[in-house]
This record gives C-alpha cells, structure tokens and sequence, in this order.
C-alpha cells in the first residue's frame, strides 16, 4: 500500500497542474542589523567588497544622502533575496523535467523547488513539462509549450546531454540548470546558470589528502562511471577499482583479506546506501 501510495504521489506531483498558494500569508524575509556601530558609503562598500552582504543589506538606510550611491546594488540585492512585499510580485516557474533522464530526481526536484517557494513571501505559480527523455525533439517541443504558456523563468534538471540542447535553444527564457557544470557545455550564455559540481576540481582536491594507494568504488551509473574516468586520470596510484551495480552483493567476500584496500585512500562514487553499507 505505501509503494502505490508513493506511486501515485509522484505522478500527482510531475503532471500536476498549475496551482497558486493559499491567501493564508507565507512567512517573510527580514534582515535584521546586529551591528551597535554606524556604517557610511566606505564602509557599505568594504562590506560588499568581503562578500558580506547581509551585513550590507541590515546597513542599508535609504534616508542617508550619501547611500544615495549604493541604492542600485541594494535594489539588486532586494531582488535576489525577494525583500518586498507578497503583493508586488507574482513568480511564475517552469520545471522542465526528462522524467526517464533523471528518474527518481524527479521527486524530488519538484519537492525541493516548491518547498522553496512557499517559504518565499510571494505568490507562486509553478507547472511541470515532462519531456520524458533528453531526445531533441521532446526538449524542444517542452521548451515551445513553456514559451506559449508565456513562463520566462525555467528550471531544469538535466544530463549533459540536455544541458547543451537546452542551451542552444534559450533564447527569451532565463534558465537554471542545477545539475551540470558550465564546463560541461561548450558555450556560455548570460540567461543560463549553472548549477552543478566542478567533479574534476573536486577530485583534484580530493587527492590531496590521499596517500599513494588509491581505491574506488563505483555504482555502474554514467555519473559514478564519468567520476570513476576522472579519477583514473588524475592519479597512477589506482591499486584496486570495482563496479557494484547488483543489489545482491556479498560485501565481506569483497573486503575479506583485501590487501589491495588495506592502508587505501578509497573513493566511494556510489548513492548514499551502497556507501554506508561499504564503509561500515
């Protein structure tokens, strides 16, 4: 009962039509000034100079003459971190989702990104384009219904693979993919963000920390299989590497006597479960 239960809720979830929040008020953002101290136009400056900008932002005093000269990057700001009322702004997301692509991140990319939402203090429309897969074709026919349903902003989960069709074809759409690296695609646009993990960076500064015996674990996946690659070409100390892709697994026939992986730096490029079931 509770996987048909779970069934159901993800279909309800990827092919649910748009929905608006209740009237009942979402919560609000306040920046809060914990300085006892003044701060003028240097001082505002230095703050956005450090990247501190929450000082920056409890600072802020419009009254003051002088600030005059920050009011544009406080506004930018304000934008960003939805610092207005609910009433002054309406926001309207499209998910674009290649459902057989990502699979169970589907869930819960739509989770995350309405979670997020309503705890903004804006009202909120939110609508799901299923591509089903990464084939040109059903990306561009999504992107197409995205524009006729006059959506602007579009966030979407995909492989490297619908990263680069996506982007080529963006134009009036302001995009966030979150799962790939700008690396990964070959030209940069200013209305595409990017929000994946650099893994060769990652790796890089990984092994600093290894020792000359150097192990790894992977799951079969192209993403632990493309981590594995960069592994193997970052490091020659590579003493022992194995694939568990079956969930019937004798992990002590594995690291019985395994003199390979004794004293070992190990790489674990596997989902949450096959990693703790390895290192226990």
């Amino acid at each position: 009962m509770r996987v048909f239960f779970i069934f159901l809720l993800f279909f309800s979830f990827v092919f649910a039509k748009s929905d608006k929040i209740s009237h009942i008020p979402p919560v609000k953002n306040v920046i809060v000034n914990l300085g006892t101290d003044s701060c003028g136009l240097e001082c505002m400056q230095k703050l956005l100079e450090d990247g501190k900008i929450f000082s920056f932002l409890g600072y802020y005093n419009a009254s003051l003459d002088e600030l005059e000269l920050m009011h544009s990057e406080f506004e930018y700001y304000k934008k960003i971190f939805r610092i207005f009322e609910a009433q002054k702004m309406s926001i309207r997301v499209a998910l674009l989702i290649p459902q057989k692509s990502i699979r169970r991140y589907a869930v819960t990319t739509v989770n995350s990104v309405l979670a997020y939402l309503m705890s903004k203090p804006n009202n909120f429309e939110l609508k799901v384009f299923n591509s089903i897969n990464e084939d040109e074709n059903s990306l561009l026919e999504e992107i197409s219904k995205i524009k006729d349903d006059g959506f602007t902003y579009v966030i979407a989960p995909l492989t490297d693979i619908g990263a680069k069709i996506v982007t080529k074809n963006s134009q009036g759409l302001v995009i966030y993919i979150p799962t790939v690296h700008k690396s990964k695609v070959d030209y940069e646009l200013p209305n595409v963000i990017f929000g994946g993990i650099d893994y060769e960076k990652q790796i890089e500064e990984l092994l600093r920390y290894t020792n000359e015996k150097v192990a790894y674990f992977g799951d079969g996946s192209s993403l632990s299989n493309s981590l594995n690659t960069i592994l193997l070409d970052k490091t020659d100390n590579i003493v022992y590497g194995k694939n568990i892709s079956s969930s019937r697994v004798s992990f002590k026939r594995i690291m019985k006597k395994n003199k390979k992986l004794q004293e070992s730096s190990i790489f674990m490029n596997t989902p949450l479960v096959k990693t703790s079931l390895i290192a226990s």
